[in-house]
């Protein structure tokens, strides 16, 4: 029994040193694709203090009780939720733009709060379908090969930044999201007993509701994004770099998934837009194409490049110079 709770007491040990748990910058987000994507997915994870977890050996993995002390309880302090957004683009510019679409909360933090501190706060975020209970975005997360449950818990980027979540971290169907803030030291001690536990309400807000029921069509489970009867399993978003045209010359490309390929001004969304995946694992091949008008003839010239993507694939980006022709 001592030897396992070493053993768990070093696990949480390790993994907090690997996340670093601190502050977080304002800075934007730069960069594209899958870079940003494990950017972001690493500050969310910051988000989360495994000090607070133990081992539920009947789930096989990490929980908190604390959090899930304060479920359905209230803080004491405010919080407002302005309002939820369902675009297919990030809200707030400090957001990178990785996922197909997206549900933006738009809102607002009281006292304590203010734009000296944000950076100690968090955000947790809640939904549910109908009259059934609360449930929490990306339920279960995995870090170094150890489960544990996020809690909806996610960094805020600026001060009052909208927060901009992946739609298929929510299930597909007609939600309701309520919020709350929450301090870096959430939820803190157990100030009460083992058998009548207690925490400090300073650290946690109110619940803040929205009377907009958000349409997630392109929630987890939804057919848009797994039916495979009709072959479609979700959307990548690919970003094609061409050189410009000139007098004589004039650049193109194609979009290949194996037998289906596409013009560029095919993509959702316009150039360096959206396409559909036709299966859960393949290869995306790009035929960029030089026209040279120059001579009495045209000539053209084509140059190839490929990626892979799965299903958790959101961006591809690839980039042509004009030596490569």
């Amino acid at each position: 029994m001592k030897k396992l709770k070493y053993l768990m007491y070093l696990t949480v040990t390790v993994l907090c040193t690997l996340l670093s748990c601190s502050n977080e910058s304002n800075d934007l987000i730069t960069g594209n694709g899958e870079k940003e994507q494990k950017e972001e997915e690493k500050k969310e994870l910051k988000s989360i203090y495994l000090e607070n977890y133990i081992l539920d050996t009947n789930q096989g993995l990490y929980i908190a009780p604390g959090i899930e002390w304060w479920h359905n309880r209230e803080g004491t302090f405010g919080c407002y939720l302005y309002d939820v957004y369902y675009l297919d683009t990030p809200y707030s510019p400090y957001s990178p733009n990785n996922y197909f679409h997206y549900i933006n909360i738009i809102w607002n933090g009281y006292p304590p709060y203010n734009y000296s501190n944000f950076r100690d706060y968090r955000m947790q975020v809640q939904y549910r379908i109908g009259n059934y209970d609360w449930i929490t975005p990306g339920n279960i997360a995995n870090v170094e090969g150890v489960p544990y449950r996020t809690y909806g818990i996610y960094n805020i980027l600026g001060h009052e930044a909208a927060l901009d979540l992946n739609s298929t971290d929510f299930a597909y169907g007609n939600l309701e999201i309520r919020i709350r803030m929450v301090h870096k030291d959430f939820p803190g001690p157990n100030i009460g007993t083992i058998t009548e536990p207690k925490y400090n309400a300073n650290l946690v807000s109110k619940w803040a509701y929205c009377n907009r029921i958000v349409n997630n069509i392109y929630g987890s489970g939804s057919p848009l994004l797994g039916d495979t009867n009709s072959g479609v399993y979700g959307r990548i978003k690919i970003y094609v770099s061409i050189p410009p045209d000139s007098n004589h010359e004039d650049y193109s490309y194609f979009v290949s998934f194996g037998e289906h390929s596409y013009d560029r001004n095919f993509a959702m969304g316009g150039i360096n837009g959206f396409y559909w995946k036709p299966a859960k694992t393949g290869t995306v091949n790009i035929i960029a194409q030089k026209r040279d008008t120059s001579s009495s003839s045209t000539s053209i010239k084509t140059v190839s490049k490929s990626g892979v993507y799965d299903a958790g694939t959101a961006s591809l980006a690839f980039s042509f110079s004009p030596n490569e022709f």
